[in-house]
Protein backbone atom coordinates (compact mmCIF):
# COMPACT_ATOMS: atom_id res chain seq x y z
CA UNK A 1 0.00 0.00 0.00
CA UNK A 2 1.34 3.28 -0.81
CA UNK A 3 0.21 6.97 -0.74
CA UNK A 4 -1.19 9.08 1.80
CA UNK A 5 -4.77 8.62 0.96
CA UNK A 6 -6.89 7.09 2.99
CA UNK A 7 -7.52 2.96 2.21
CA UNK A 8 -10.68 1.20 3.37
CA UNK A 9 -10.53 -2.74 3.09
CA UNK A 10 -14.03 -4.55 4.33
CA UNK A 11 -14.27 -8.09 6.36
CA UNK A 12 -13.10 -11.24 4.97
CA UNK A 13 -11.04 -10.24 2.18
CA UNK A 14 -8.51 -12.17 0.18
CA UNK A 15 -5.38 -10.36 -1.08
CA UNK A 16 -2.71 -12.08 -2.71
CA UNK A 17 0.98 -11.56 -2.94
CA UNK A 18 2.65 -8.55 -4.91
CA UNK A 19 -0.70 -6.75 -4.74
CA UNK A 20 -0.29 -3.06 -5.10
CA UNK A 21 -2.79 -0.18 -4.20
CA UNK A 22 -2.23 3.51 -4.82
CA UNK A 23 -4.08 5.76 -2.40
CA UNK A 24 -2.69 8.87 -4.46
CA UNK A 25 -2.29 10.09 -8.00
CA UNK A 26 -0.31 12.60 -9.69
CA UNK A 27 -1.84 14.58 -11.82
CA UNK A 28 -1.48 17.85 -14.01
CA UNK A 29 -2.02 20.03 -11.01
CA UNK A 30 -0.88 18.13 -8.16
CA UNK A 31 -1.32 15.23 -6.39
CA UNK A 32 -4.76 13.90 -5.74
CA UNK A 33 -5.74 11.77 -3.21
CA UNK A 34 -9.47 10.16 -3.60
CA UNK A 35 -8.94 7.23 -1.29
CA UNK A 36 -9.86 3.42 -1.81
CA UNK A 37 -12.51 0.87 -0.53
CA UNK A 38 -12.30 -2.80 -1.27
CA UNK A 39 -15.78 -3.92 0.40
CA UNK A 40 -16.87 -6.97 1.81
CA UNK A 41 -15.52 -10.97 0.49
CA UNK A 42 -13.68 -9.44 -2.31
CA UNK A 43 -10.63 -12.03 -3.55
CA UNK A 44 -7.80 -9.67 -5.36
CA UNK A 45 -5.35 -11.80 -7.01
CA UNK A 46 -1.80 -12.09 -7.49
CA UNK A 47 -0.23 -9.04 -8.98
CA UNK A 48 -3.01 -6.48 -9.09
CA UNK A 49 -2.57 -3.18 -9.09
CA UNK A 50 -5.61 -1.04 -7.56
CA UNK A 51 -5.54 3.17 -8.45
CA UNK A 52 -6.70 6.04 -6.35
CA UNK A 53 -10.53 6.88 -6.81
CA UNK A 54 -11.26 3.20 -6.84
CA UNK A 55 -14.57 1.03 -5.39
CA UNK A 56 -14.13 -2.17 -5.48
CA UNK A 57 -17.99 -3.76 -4.71
CA UNK A 58 -18.83 -6.54 -2.29
CA UNK A 59 -18.22 -9.86 -3.54
CA UNK A 60 -16.11 -9.10 -6.28
CA UNK A 61 -13.34 -11.18 -7.81
CA UNK A 62 -10.20 -9.35 -9.24
CA UNK A 63 -8.09 -11.64 -11.84
CA UNK A 64 -4.48 -11.44 -11.56
CA UNK A 65 -2.59 -9.15 -12.96
CA UNK A 66 -5.31 -6.87 -13.20
CA UNK A 67 -4.95 -2.99 -13.14
CA UNK A 68 -8.51 -1.41 -11.92
CA UNK A 69 -8.82 2.06 -12.92
CA UNK A 70 -12.46 2.70 -12.40
CA UNK A 71 -14.81 1.14 -9.84
CA UNK A 72 -16.13 -2.40 -9.96
CA UNK A 73 -19.75 -3.50 -8.98
CA UNK A 74 -20.61 -5.73 -6.28
CA UNK A 75 -20.58 -9.17 -7.47
CA UNK A 76 -18.05 -8.89 -10.54
CA UNK A 77 -15.36 -10.14 -12.37
CA UNK A 78 -13.12 -8.02 -13.24
CA UNK A 79 -9.90 -9.24 -15.14
CA UNK A 80 -7.25 -7.42 -17.97
CA UNK A 81 -4.69 -4.22 -18.05
CA UNK A 82 -6.75 -2.15 -17.68
CA UNK A 83 -10.02 -4.00 -15.58
CA UNK A 84 -12.86 -5.04 -17.28
CA UNK A 85 -15.89 -6.51 -15.67
CA UNK A 86 -16.31 -9.98 -17.80
CA UNK A 87 -19.05 -11.23 -15.21
CA UNK A 88 -21.52 -9.65 -12.79
CA UNK A 89 -24.16 -11.57 -10.57
CA UNK A 90 -26.86 -10.41 -8.29
CA UNK A 91 -25.23 -11.66 -4.89
CA UNK A 92 -28.46 -13.48 -4.21
CA UNK A 93 -27.54 -16.68 -2.28
CA UNK A 94 -24.40 -14.89 -0.41
CA UNK A 95 -24.08 -14.43 2.70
Amino acid sequence: MAGPGHIKIGKECLIASHTSIYANNHREHGLSREGIEIQDKCWIGSGVRILDRVTIGKGSVIGAGAVVNKDIPPFSIAVGVPAKVIKTSSGAGTA
